[in-house]
């Protein structure tokens, strides 16, 4: 599978809103409510000015986009990592991919050393992508501090959610 990944621009806005509201990525999602146009557009237009944001779309060879990954510096060390596959994508290997394509591009621009994952524990497709590129159960620090039941964090359902961590030194530089 032949692969580029670029940065997001404007007119993909509609493409990642679909992928977004997704039934099964919302039912994978911390927050399962359907997406509004107007705040994702609102959502969308800021994370493309953010400094600390890095949306990154996945082409496949015939430059149709088949998954986004968005990376957020969280402080001078971290960074959070979010991925969406395109609905008809899913299952062939898409997300390691653009994880493993991304990952390098986006810990050299950020200037972090870390990036960590918040996956629902039922995801398990997701969960094997993240353990295939690298991320390890963070069992202290920051799995410690960040661990909780969804319920608790004000999220909509009663499933624990596992935190991942991966540590620069293992990621290939861009």
């Amino acid at each position: 599978m032949r692969l580029t990944a670029r940065m997001a621009r404007p007119q993909d806005a509609r493409a990642i809103w679909e992928w977004r509201n997704d039934p099964v990525t919302r039912q994978n999602s911390l927050r399962s409510d359907p997406i509004a146009w107007k705040d994702h557009c609102e959502w969308f237009r800021q994370q493309l000015a953010s400094p600390t944001t890095r949306l990154y779309v996945v082409e496949d060879q015939g430059g149709r986009p088949v998954a986004q990954v968005r990376y957020e510096r969280l402080n001078h060390d971290l960074a959070d990592v979010h991925i969406t596959v395109a609905p008809g994508d899913r299952g062939r290997g898409v997300g390691t991919e653009a994880l493993r394509m991304t990952m390098p591009l986006a810990v050299h621009s950020l200037q972090v050393r870390r990036v960590a994952a918040t996956i629902k524990k039922r995801n398990e497709t997701s969960l094997r992508a993240f353990l295939r590129v690298g991320f390890r159960l963070e069992e202290r620090g920051l799995g410690d501090a960040r661990c909780e039941t969804v319920e608790e964090s004000g999220f909509d359902s009663r499933c624990q959610v596992l935190y991942f961590d991966i540590l620069m030194e293992s990621v290939p530089q861009p």
